[in-house]
């Protein structure tokens, strides 16, 4: 067991370590230059500093500790014989990684601060980004007790974390876990913008490594709670049922019209179309924005324009953001669903499962793109550091809490329509390009000053459009829902109605 111990270990030491190594000791040496503060005052704000442990240590620690989880061989397993003791060695190891990964930072902070004045009080007047320093001196009564403790956290936090993506790579296997550690770490990036995901109990990794995230009631407690029930519902599988394997099966039959379009539908080409111009236009907002939060942009990006009123950018905006998905569904109709594919409409016993693929795969485009749009404005408001709670733009107090999913679910609802609509003409006109230009001819609607036109479905799900701003003159958002809702259904039942139209 020593020599697998000491293997394991040497098997993690490497290129991660090295690569921990040059960033804190670059970002030491420039936090260190101009710093007023005391040298333990200044090992505290390193060891703590939450956007390079979250941006820059976490990854590190997971690449490292994926980057060697290998499936156990049966000559070692034979030669160990006893197979728990053979994985409490293996968790043994990653724990003696935990704890050298976090020695490697206190090092090289320890020995950037020397020639600091000396010090073991908080500042008396602390900078706004050394605000946490107040909370540390609400629970600690030096900065050296409030690095040790820290210390200790993150070292406990990081074997945790190692050992239970171990453990799930055992009874899994490496896609399980790379989902689940991507799910994790990404709550964990966007709880530093949007608290009440970092509060969440039990889920959330950054209250296993981080001590100060879990100031708040009862917070520590919570997380080591956390820790002890899931560390002891691994020892349990560990000792009784090490010998399953869990995987899911991801073979799945794709077999059928559905899976023959969306394999036309999702090409290389389309997916990057889709990020390049998406990115293209989140960008563009971000860098025509002043100091705003997160919510600010988002609404930003989403404003467009009122009933009666013309703005150039706004409406070109519009047409960009509108009228791609719908162009790269009217590529693919005009590809797919022309005389060129007759053997293939000839060999379709039920016109009716032709429409389900085809209108299936359209909306399914649709949920797609509007997530990629939000997952897009995050990463943007990430990058550029904006905060998520405070907002200069004011939003209603009677949605503000819940006007992110029903907004979502809006602009969901209105690109759908949109699309339905587009498919209905081109199954009458059975013209592809003559349908597109009638759509997204709708958008010119809104230009005329008619409180008629307010209803329009075509850029219904704007903020301009919907009352969410205070004192704003749209339409209530259960209306809008409404009038999406009902257009959403009728044309469904014109849809199936008019298809065989299309084969006549």
């Amino acid at each position: 067991m020593v020599s697998i111990l000491r293997h394991d270990v040497r098997k993690h030491i490497g290129a991660p370590l090295l690569l921990l190594a040059t960033i804190y000791i670059l970002f030491s040496i420039v936090e260190r230059q101009g710093n007023s503060d005391s040298y333990e005052v200044f090992v505290l704000h390193m060891l703590t500093e939450h956007y390079l442990m979250i941006y820059c240590m976490t990854p590190i620690f997971l690449l490292s500790i994926f980057r060697n989880l290998e499936e156990d061989t049966p000559i070692l397993l034979v030669r160990c014989r006893n197979f728990t003791r053979y994985f409490y060695t293996k968790w043994l190891a990653i724990s003696i990684y935990a704890i050298l990964f976090v020695l490697l930072q206190i090092i090289i902070v320890v020995i950037i601060g020397i020639g600091l004045p000396h010090g073991n009080v908080y500042p008396v007047n602390s900078s706004a980004e050394n605000e946490l320093f107040h909370y540390f001196e609400s629970i600690f009564s030096t900065p050296i007790m409030a690095t040790i403790s820290s210390s200790v956290y993150m070292m406990v936090g990081l074997a945790f974390v190692g050992v239970s993506i171990l453990t799930i790579f055992h009874f899994f296997d490496r896609r399980v876990v790379t989902v689940l550690v991507l799910l994790a770490y990404g709550i964990m990036a966007i709880s530093i913008k949007i608290p009440a995901l970092g509060f969440l109990p039990f889920i959330t990794m950054n209250r296993y490594i981080i001590l100060h995230h879990n100031f708040m009631e009862n917070g520590v407690l919570w997380s080591v709670a956390g820790m002890i029930v899931l560390l002891s519902v691994q020892i349990s599988c560990i000792r009784l049922v090490w010998y399953r394997k869990l995987s899911p099966s991801w073979n799945m039959t794709r077999k059928g019209l559905f899976f023959y379009y969306a394999q036309a539908l999702w090409t290389r080409k389309i997916i990057l179309l889709l990020c390049g111009i998406v990115g293209i236009l989140t960008i563009w907002k971000v860098m025509n924005g002043t100091e705003e939060s997160l919510q600010d942009y988002i609404l930003r990006f989403f404003y467009g324009q009122e009933i009666g009123k013309f703005h150039l950018l706004s409406f070109l905006d519009q047409l960009i953001y509108y009228g791609t998905p719908l162009y790269l569904l009217a590529l693919f109709i005009e590809t797919w669903c022309t005389d060129d594919n007759l053997p293939v409409f000839i060999r379709i016993k039920q016109k009716m499962k032709w429409l389900f693929a085809i209108v299936a795969n359209g909306l399914i485009f649709q949920i797609i793109y509007i997530s990629l749009t939000f997952a897009l404005l995050f990463i943007c408001g990430l990058l550029t550091n904006k905060t998520w709670t405070a907002h200069t733009i004011q939003i209603s107090e009677s949605i503000q809490v819940s006007i992110w999913p029903i907004f979502i679910y809006l602009k969901i609802m209105e690109f759908s329509v949109l699309f339905l609509t587009f498919f209905l003409l081109f199954i009458w006109l059975k013209n592809v390009t003559a349908s597109y230009l009638i759509v997204m001819a709708s958008h010119a609607l809104n230009i005329v000053p008619n409180a008629l036109f307010s209803n329009n479905p075509t850029g219904l799900g704007t903020i301009a459009r919907l009352q969410i701003l205070e004192g704003s003159a749209g339409i209530p958002i259960s209306k809008a829902f409404t009038v999406l809702m009902f257009g959403f259904i009728l044309l469904l039942v014109f849809i199936s109605r008019s298809y065989k139209r299309f084969f006549n």
